[in-house]
Parts: C-alpha cells; sequence; structure tokens
C-alpha cells in the first residue's frame, strides 16, 4: 500500500525501508519461496535503493508494470508487463502474448 510511513518517509513500504531492511525481507521470501529467479515489485512501485537489493540478493530479474510487451532491450530489473485481472477475457490474453 502507498500509505507506509518510515522515519518522515511515506510511499509503498519497499521504498521507504532501508536497503538492509529490504535485503533481509527479500532473503525471508527466497527462503519460504525456494528461488530468487524473478521478482514483482509490489504496487509497481521502485527506486535504486530496491534494485540495489535485488542485485544483492541475486535477483535475475525484475518486473514493473507499464501495460507493454517485454523486448530484450529492456533493463532486466525494469521488465514491463502486462497486469491480468479477474475479468480479463480470453481474447485480450492472447493479444497480450501475441
Amino acid at each position: 500500500h502507498g500509505n507506509y510511513c518510515n522515519n518522515g518517509k511515506c510511499g509503498a513500504k519497499g521504498t521507504v525501508i532501508t536497503k538492509q531492511e529490504l535485503i533481509e525481507d527479500l532473503n525471508t521470501s527466497i527462503n519460504k519461496i525456494g528461488t530468487n529467479l524473478a521478482f514483482c515489485y509490489p504496487f509497481y512501485a521502485k527506486n535504486n535503493t530496491m534494485i540495489s537489493a535485488l542485485k544483492e540478493t541475486g535477483f535475475k530479474l525484475a518486473f514493473v508494470g507499464g501495460n507493454k510487451k517485454a523486448s530484450q532491450s529492456d533493463n532486466k530489473y525494469s521488465v514491463p508487463r502486462y497486469i491480468i485481472y479477474k475479468n480479463t477475457s480470453l481474447n485480450s490474453y492472447i493479444n497480450m502474448v501475441k
């Protein structure tokens, strides 16, 4: 959510906590999920501290919003993606992946 506040800064939690807190949180996720292949920024909010923490914990790529197709030239820590909603039709999905 965008209402998290820490040390006088407010926004998405990942953008306002320290790098060390991010690394600890990411390591917890890695241990629970068993992989550090990919990450999707919560609420598509990111900053350089988050990117640095992802790299330090060994994540290979990270997804942002954007509602556009990814290409090989995209930054691997800012890969755009389409958002799939519960009411996204099969035809809409097909057009996304074409």
